[in-house]
């Protein structure tokens, strides 16, 4: 089975988004885009059954290649 992750965004920068989400120890367990408008956005998405841990999510915007590194928990 898996787990759904929800992201909320404020005021994104729109586009297209590479969403990545890696263990501790670097390795990619889920890759998928998404795309975001200008308005507040509520976003989620399905990733594979993982064990309670800390995760990291990186996400980069397509066309500008700007990135977002984040640090989550998965309980």
């Amino acid at each position: 089975m898996g787990s759904l992750l929800h992201f909320e965004f404020k005021k994104p920068v729109p586009g297209i988004y590479s969403v990545q989400l890696f263990t501790q120890t670097g390795q990619l367990i889920h890759a998928e885009e998404i795309e975001l408008n200008e308005k507040n956005q509520l976003v989620s998405i399905k990733v594979p059954s993982v064990t309670d841990g800390t995760y990291f999510i990186r996400m980069r915007n397509k066309k500008t290649e700007k990135e977002y590194p984040e640090k989550i928990v998965i309980e």
